[in-house]
């Protein structure tokens, strides 16, 4: 459930978007830096960064957490697995 909505400083904006740019660039280079961030705090401490009503990102534990958007995922780490490893 949502306990706050609100939009972000443009200080707060400007540090999210330098945590984002430093852990991962690929989503970073797909943001629009101008526009408006928006957080929304849920009640079990969840918080989730939207930009035009999108999830942009996700801070669970204190640790950074990038959706997983259409967009986004072709820039996330890949692993392949041999068949052969799987019991």
């Amino acid at each position: 459930m949502i306990k706050k909505r609100h939009p972000l400083s443009s200080k707060e904006q400007k540090e999210l978007l330098s945590i984002l740019k430093e852990k991962f660039p690929n989503i970073y280079e797909k943001l629009e830096k101008k526009k408006m961030i928006e957080l929304i705090e849920t009640k079990d401490g969840v918080k989730i960064y939207l930009q035009e009503g999108k999830a942009i990102a996700f801070l669970i534990n204190e640790e950074i957490i990038p959706p997983l958007r259409e967009e986004f995922l072709e820039n996330l780490p890949k692993v392949i697995v041999d068949m052969g490893a799987i019991p």
